[in-house]
């Protein structure tokens, strides 16, 4: 429990400002006399294998999100990098997008973003008491509820793309594990 909210709380920061992450693990690196490639490579390790102890929906995205922050930096082109982060969102998305048919037309929808107010609790006008109503109000701005997670994946590895240009991101594509690859491209068709 304790760790679930640790990893929320790194990934709200790291969504919010990445380069607050990076000036962290530099200031650590120092202190503790590391590189600070190897500083990162143990916090992502850490950040992988802990995102199974988040068992709450919101929290696994929040933690995705963060993660996929990431993948236009340098971690990305690197063997710390992006199959890992690729995996753990790919895994978050199994978790939170759903995959509907529709007249032929394959849908993907993330369950938790709050499309309409009334999709969480009632509108804001009928709640009982003024702290549900600002939870509510909240809950609209907060990006858990608004940002679609596999948009917001394949932004980033568009972002990454432009960093790196076309050749190396096909190279660094080829190096996904074949079955994440082909789950990432599922839940991409939509986009």
């Amino acid at each position: 429990m304790v760790m679930s909210l640790y990893l929320s709380i790194i990934s709200r920061v790291t969504l919010e400002d990445r380069n607050l992450l990076f000036t962290y693990i530099a200031d650590y690196s120092q202190l503790n006399n590391k590189q600070q490639i190897e500083v990162m490579s143990e916090f992502l390790q850490m950040w992988f294998e802990k995102l199974d102890c988040v068992s709450h929906s919101e929290r696994r995205k929040v933690c995705a999100l963060g993660i996929a922050t990431l993948i236009p930096t340098e971690l990305g082109t690197t063997e710390i990098g992006l199959d890992p982060m690729v995996n753990a969102c790919v895994q978050v998305m199994h978790d939170v997008c759903t995959k509907v048919s529709s007249n032929g037309n394959l849908q993907i929808t993330d369950t938790v973003v709050l499309d309409v107010p009334e999709k969480k609790g009632a509108p804001a006008d009928e709640l009982d008491n003024n702290h549900e109503k600002r939870k509510h109000e909240m809950s609209l701005k907060d990006p858990v509820f608004h940002i679609h997670l596999h948009s917001f994946v394949w932004d980033r590895l568009k972002d990454l793309c432009n960093i790196v240009g076309e050749e190396k991101f096909r190279q660094l594509i080829a190096s996904i594990d074949s079955d994440i690859s082909s789950q990432l491209q599922d839940f991409m068709v939509q986009i």
